[in-house]
C-alpha cells in the first residue's frame, strides 16, 4: 500500500495537482478493495483471471464486470489472459474515472455537461479535463447519454 500511494502521489505531482489525508485515504481503501476483489476472481490460484470468473462475480458492481471483461478481451486480443495485476489496474482505474465523472457532475443531474467538465472548482490536471471534454463531445455527437 506504501508503494501504491507513493505512486500516485508521485503522479500527482507529475500533473500539478495536491493530494489532501482524505484523498490519500480514498485511494488506499480504493487500492485494497480492488486487491480483495481481483485475489477473489483468481479462484485457480494461477494469477489469471477467467471470462467465467468475472460474469460469475454477482456481488461485484455491473459496470466493474464489464470493464474487467473488456480488458480481458483486450489482453486474450493480444494472446494473452488477463493477469491478476493487470486486472487490479484496470479495477482502479474504472473506479478512479468513476469517482472523477461523479465528481464533475456539480450539478448533480447525473449527465456531464461541458459546463460540468470545466467547472474549475473541481480539481482534474488539464489533459484528464481535455480528454473527457472530448469523450462527451463525442458522445453527444453519436446520440448517446453523457
Amino acid at each position: 500500500e506504501k508503494e501504491h500511494l507513493l505512486d500516485v502521489l508521485a503522479k500527482a505531482a507529475a500533473d500539478g495537482a495536491l493530494i489532501t489525508r482524505e484523498d490519500a485515504a480514498i485511494e488506499l481503501r480504493e487500492h485494497e478493495y480492488c486487491k480483495n476483489v481481483v485475489r477473489l476472481l483468481d479462484v485457480a490460484g494461477n494469477g489469471v483471471i477467467t471470462s467465467d470468473t468475472i460474469k460469475g462475480a454477482a456481488l461485484l458492481p455491473e459496470d466493474e464486470r464489464e470493464h474487467l471483461v473488456e480488458a480481458l478481451q483486450r489482453r486474450e486480443a493480444l494472446g494473452t489472459g488477463l493477469t491478476v495485476e493487470e486486472a487490479h489496474e484496470a479495477l482502479e482505474e474504472h473506479r478512479e474515472v468513476r469517482r472523477l465523472v461523479l465528481a464533475l457532475d456539480t450539478d448533480r443531474d447525473g449527465q456531464l455537461s461541458e459546463a460540468d467538465v470545466r467547472n474549475p472548482e473541481v480539481s482534474v490536471s488539464a489533459d484528464a479535463r481535455q480528454h473527457i471534454l472530448e469523450a462527451v463531445r463525442k458522445a453527444r455527437a453519436s446520440g448517446r447519454p453523457t
